[in-house]
């Protein structure tokens, strides 16, 4: 996800190393960090086993629009040490706005994508 200009954002956090501070930060931004979870406590860069729970906001499938969200509250869930937070993200205020003609992708570009990404 991170190579394939998708810009998810973290609504949900439950793992070590991760806290109610990274919550809709970008995949793309939280990398680094993954990586180095990963090495200290067996963490899944990939979120499965419930790590934490993403929102795409932006992709190439959305090839007109994109969504923006404008409010959002977190909720600390739990808070079992101040390296492992239950937090998430409720989203309160978005919507869709068209993208901007150099933003958008055509069909070829996208065949050309998913080739690409295979």
């Amino acid at each position: 996800m991170v190579n394939s200009r998708i810009d998810a954002r973290l609504v949900k956090v439950c793992s070590m190393g991760l806290t109610k501070e990274h919550l809709m930060r970008g995949i793309n931004e939280l990398s680094p960090l993954f990586s180095k979870i990963h090495q200290q406590f067996g963490f899944n860069i990939c979120g499965e086993g419930g790590e934490y729970e993403t929102l795409v906001l932006d992709c190439p499938l959305f090839s007109n629009y994109s969504v923006l969200v404008s409010d959002s509250q977190t909720v600390l869930h739990d808070n079992h040490s101040e390296m492992q937070h239950v937090a998430y993200t409720t989203i309160q205020k978005a919507r869709v706005q068209p993208k901007l003609e150099y933003e958008r992708i055509n069909e070829t570009q996208w065949l050309i994508f998913r080739k690409e990404s295979i």
